[in-house]
């Protein structure tokens, strides 16, 4: 839970470090020029030893760290419990032979959420990591003729077994970069995670990660998932009774923002109910917030 927890924190601290961290130059590497920069930018300035892996249009950067990456500390406001009408109890999502699919099991809440007074963060060291790689990849990639369609940071903390994720798709970072993306907006569309392996430790070159190419419809599916969880956790603006809209809202305002066309059918299944629904492109339309 404690790792959960850390998702939407990661998330702002993300995206604070980004802005005015771009500086964009009229050098334009190639491919391999751009991997070698980017070590080259990350060694001299951050003390930072990251491993590049390609796979197709992803980019896979790891950084082995031997430090710790969370923190936890008491809370500066009194300890106060939180009544939430809709509790999310599961999600996930997929893309297949055309069509989204969806699963969740979304209920209502009967208890307040009890805070304890403490509350997690990220230690000094990540932050100056995080910082250097975000600055590495803006000076570098953001420059690059061939870049990327994807990068994929991975921190990892090799002495405790701990890693933190971070999935970003290169041109909403760009947008994001020259104001056409709000910073709420942007910290919805990276996919943040957060695990825990012994293969990790003493894990210097990213040996137990599976490096393989992120499909533009799995990133997408995703996302809505990331918004959702959002929605329902952490969002100021409670969702309403009606789960099943609530969700379709978000599905066709992510669809809308990246112009997705190319699919048969949307398709949701309300575990706890047992109750299947498939939306056509034109029906899902009708959700448009």
């Amino acid at each position: 839970m404690l790792l959960q927890k850390n998702t939407f924190l990661l998330l702002t601290v993300f995206a604070s470090l980004f802005l005015g961290s771009c500086t964009v130059k009229e050098t334009h590497y190639t491919p391999t020029e751009a991997e070698e920069q980017f070590i080259k930018f990350a060694q001299e300035e951050y003390r930072l030893n990251p491993v590049l892996k390609s796979a197709g249009k992803t980019l896979w950067i790891y950084f082995p760290l031997e430090h710790d990456l969370f923190l936890m500390k008491a809370g500066q406001e009194e300890p106060k419990n939180t009544r939430k009408k809709m509790s999310l109890e599961y999600i996930d999502g997929a893309f297949n032979d055309k069509v989204f699919s969806f699963q969740y099991d979304i209920v209502p809440a009967f208890k307040s959420t009890k805070n304890n007074g403490l509350t997690t963060g990220y230690t000094e060291d990540f932050n100056k990591a995080h910082q250097g790689a975000i600055n590495a990849v803006n000076k570098v990639f953001l420059n690059a003729k061939e870049a990327p369609e994807f990068i994929v940071l991975i921190f990892a903390d090799i002495k405790n077994g701990l890693e933190i994720n971070s999935t970003m798709y290169l041109q909403d970072l760009v947008k994001y970069q020259t104001g056409a993306l709000p910073y709420e907006e942007y910290i919805n569309r990276v996919l943040t995670e957060t695990r825990g392996n012994n293969k990790i430790i003493a894990d210097t070159t990213g040996a137990h990660i599976n490096y393989q190419e992120i499909s533009f419809a799995d990133f997408i599916a995703k996302q809505i998932v990331n918004k959702v969880t959002f929605k329902y956790q952490r969002s100021d603006f409670a969702p309403g009774e009606d789960t099943e809209g609530e969700i379709l809202k978000i599905i066709q305002s992510t669809f809308t923002s990246y112009q997705i066309a190319d699919f048969r059918e949307v398709r949701l299944e309300d575990l706890r109910s047992d109750t299947h629904r498939i939306y056509s492109p034109a029906l899902l339309g009708s959700f448009a917030e």
